[in-house]
């Protein structure tokens, strides 16, 4: 996510998740469009037989009317009836791949659910060893070239250890903490 993107930076992935962005997206991608080929397919089919079920009843129509068997008007009536048929039956179609679509957006909202429940249940869990302390040593940063902000700061904090950077505004509490997180470079 957008949130996550300092978070990224901070460690240095931005490769690694560009190239797992890039995979993932390119297989959705390709798992989108074969979905839509499956339905253009199949709605194909479907109006491939449409038409050829008219065609035969347009061609068995001409045949008797031709004969003299039926007038022009019953086999026109038995045309449009049969073209009829199918407005109900791909209204039905419709509605199913828009239930579908639900069941599979549910499945989804429960799985964010689940995780969340199961991350609820790792509340408990033990703790796992942090990372080392924090130690700077002479750091000093500056926006624009020549106008430090931060100069010759040194710092130890000791893993476990709180620290409240106190100062005015524009002090450089933000900075010094920006450095230590790694979203900026001394």
């Amino acid at each position: 996510t957008i949130g996550g993107a300092r978070t990224v930076r901070a460690y240095g992935l931005q490769a690694e998740h560009d190239r797992r962005v890039t995979a993932r997206s390119r297989a959705a991608v390709d798992l989108t469009m074969s979905g839509v080929r499956l339905v253009l397919r199949f709605y194909g089919r479907l109006h491939v037989a449409e038409y050829l079920g008219l065609a035969a009843v347009l061609l068995t129509g001409f045949l008797l009317v031709r004969d003299g068997a039926v007038s022009v008007g019953t086999a026109t009536a038995a045309a449009l009836y049969f073209h009829s048929l199918f407005t109900p039956v791909n209204t039905a179609l419709v509605l199913l791949d828009d239930a579908q679509s639900a069941t599979a957006g549910l499945a989804r909202l429960v799985g964010v659910v689940d995780v969340h429940a199961e991350e609820g249940a790792a509340d408990g869990a033990a703790p796992v060893a942090g990372p080392p302390g924090v130690v700077l040593s002479g750091v000093s940063h500056a926006y624009v070239p020549g106008r430090p902000v931060l100069h010759d700061i040194d710092l130890e904090v000791r893993p476990g250890e709180r620290v409240a950077l106190v100062g005015t505004s524009g002090a450089g509490k933000t900075t010094l903490a920006k450095l230590v997180a790694g979203l900026h470079r001394a």
